[in-house]
């Protein structure tokens, strides 16, 4: 019959042994390789569904850029003609991009501010903001779907 073990922990600057208790491993909160801002999640399912959407290439181009200028919550305030020069488009080609990403349901339309207008994408696709206001945003939004169905 084998004997359990027992473990004890050494003190390494004292020898002292240190019978007992359990070991933890703590380690400095770890930061991602592209530094502040520069990032947001995107779920393996949203990228599923897009590559399933039939969206065109130009539709692509203008969700890049409008991912590149999302904020936290996925809340976009842009100026639709400033971004189609910046990807060297046609306003109403940039325009024909954002209702086809509407209709599939990747951006919701909010408010109207002068020239700009609010966005917000999808939280079931990317997110940007903590894992903890993702879970609570996605069970919103959910809810929101519920009674609307």
């Amino acid at each position: 019959m084998v004997s359990p073990k027992r473990l004890a922990y050494l003190d390494m600057d004292t020898r002292e042994i240190i019978a007992g208790g359990m070991p933890v491993l703590a380690q400095p909160k770890r930061r991602n390789g592209f530094g502040g801002n520069g990032w947001f999640a995107m779920a393996s399912k949203g990228a599923a569904a897009l590559a399933n959407s039939g969206l065109l290439g130009q539709d692509y181009r203008v969700l890049m850029k409008l991912l590149e200028k999302m904020d936290y919550h996925n809340r976009l305030l842009i100026c639709q003609a400033e971004l189609a020069r910046e990807l060297n488009m046609r306003p109403q080609h940039f325009n024909t991009s954002i209702k086809r990403l509407l209709e599939a349901g990747i951006l919701e339309e909010g408010q109207r501010v002068g020239n700009t207008r609010l966005f917000i994408v999808s939280p079931q696709f990317v997110w940007k903001g903590s894992a903890k206001e993702h879970v609570e945003v996605l069970k919103q939004y959910r809810q929101q779907i519920a009674v609307a169905h």
